[in-house]
């Protein structure tokens, strides 16, 4: 089966784009994780005597395991040039 050149330049755009996605990850997790990791030790709120940026940084930390998971899984599925 033959795909036409628009096909493959569109199949290799979005294996670049996820490629992308998986790069910037790790750029994202520090910019949501590092100013509530500093707060933590300077705020007072709490919630059951845990303050709530613990459960920030644990929520923030779950979802970038959950997309890092969905991405390895499309990545994983590409075809290997």
């Amino acid at each position: 089966m033959t795909t036409t050149p628009a096909a493959q330049d569109a199949k290799a755009r979005a294996k670049r784009k996820l490629r992308d996605s998986a790069a910037l990850l790790p750029m994202l997790g520090v910019i949501l994780l590092l100013t509530p990791l500093v707060s933590v030790f300077s705020q007072n709120t709490r919630l059951g005597g845990i303050p709530n940026a613990v459960f920030y940084i644990f929520g923030v930390w779950l979802m970038l395991i959950g997309l890092t998971r969905l991405l390895a899984a499309r990545l994983k599925t590409e075809v290997p040039d």
